[in-house]
């Protein structure tokens, strides 16, 4: 569904923590690529990609709890059960199946 045609999205500070997140996950693969073109350890190297991927999985976790939230939450207020747990378990299967 369109964004414009959703009437709840993330709570705002949900959004803005995602992004200041987001933007430390970009300076991190910004550093991750100097590196590599600086040829420094494979273990430094693989070091920060850990931190890129465990970064990312923070992002992740307030995806979820944002959906949760937002979305989830406006379904079972609808009194849509079935429709909820259809979306959560969809969701939560596209974020475990990428880990």
């Amino acid at each position: 569904m369109p964004r414009s045609a959703r009437s709840i999205y993330l709570q705002p500070q949900n959004q803005k923590e995602i992004l200041h997140r987001l933007s430390r996950v970009i300076g991190q693969a910004e550093g991750l690529k100097r590196a590599l073109e600086r040829r420094e350890t494979c273990e430094d190297l693989l070091v920060q990609a850990s931190a890129i991927r465990s970064a990312m999985g923070q992002v992740m976790i307030r995806l979820l709890e944002g959906h949760m939230q937002t979305c989830v939450l406006d379904d079972l207020r609808r009194g849509s059960v079935p429709k909820t747990v259809a979306r959560l378990r969809k969701a939560l299967t596209a974020v475990l199946r990428r880990t």
